[in-house]
């Protein structure tokens, strides 16, 4: 078999249709998560003592902040030349582009304008409250890529066969993982605030670093391997790690 055969974006599920109503499954499993986000969380708020109504209003900010990143990050550093030639593109968001980290970026940045906005306090140990919820989330999203096709990994040979590596199955099983371990860290002692949230920071960076070297999709300019994707995970890894040392000496 030709390596060139194997089908680069056709996912398993890509449209939901019901009846003439035809949408792309990624938005239905996004929406999804997101409501599934916005009932847990006050729940979740209120389990840890923390005020539900406040937990919820940073959700929405972090969201409607994401959102805004998420396409702006696309625009800028994937397609710039693509929505030059029409502006109007950009609004037609149904038809996709985003990038996860314009979304994250812009989503701490919401929160953090809300809560100065709020005269509220504790942004780090907020952070740390959300850093589950990211990862189960990311995972979630990530799913919505497995079933649409698109976050595609590089062909690979096995047995004579060519298949291309599910660089989406491996985010949601490690951002899974990631989850589970940061639920169990937040029960034990707490050493600093932000601890958690640099946990997560640091291994979702490590597993964002393995995916973008396995994938094959178009992410926008790159410096062979590096990607902005790539280069950001490095970054994210790196500070993550120095700021977790500089922590634990600054306590000890």
């Amino acid at each position: 078999m030709n390596p060139s055969a194997v089908q680069s974006t056709s996912g398993f599920f890509p449209w939901l249709e019901l009846g003439d109503f035809r949408i792309q499954t990624y938005f239905v499993v996004i929406s999804l998560v997101l409501c599934v986000c916005a009932f847990i969380i006050p729940l979740r708020a209120q389990a840890r003592g923390r005020p539900a109504q406040a937990a919820l209003d940073l959700f929405i900010f972090a969201m409607l902040g994401g959102f805004f990143g998420a396409r702006l990050f696309h625009i800028v550093w994937e397609e710039p030349a693509y929505y030059l030639e029409s502006p109007l593109r950009i609004f037609d968001v149904l038809s996709g582009g985003f990038v996860w980290y314009g979304g994250a970026i812009c989503g701490v940045i919401s929160m953090y304008a809300w809560m100065k906005f709020k005269k509220g306090r504790d942004f780090l140990s907020w952070l740390d409250f959300f850093a589950p919820v990211a990862a189960f989330g990311y995972a979630g999203g990530r799913v919505a890529c497995f079933l649409t096709g698109c976050c595609f990994g590089r062909v690979c040979e096995l047995g004579g066969h060519f298949y291309r590596f599910p660089s989406q199955s491996f985010a949601v099983l490690w951002e899974l993982a990631v989850g589970f371990l940061l639920l169990k860290l937040e029960r034990g002692p707490t050493s600093f605030r932000g601890r958690i949230f640099l946990i997560w920071l640091g291994l979702h960076g490590l597993g964002r670093i393995f995916m973008e070297i396995s994938r094959s999709d178009p992410r926008g300019p790159a410096f062979g391997i590096f990607t902005v994707s790539l280069a950001l995970s490095l970054v994210m890894v790196i500070g993550a790690a120095a700021t977790y040392r500089l922590k634990m000496r600054t306590r000890s």
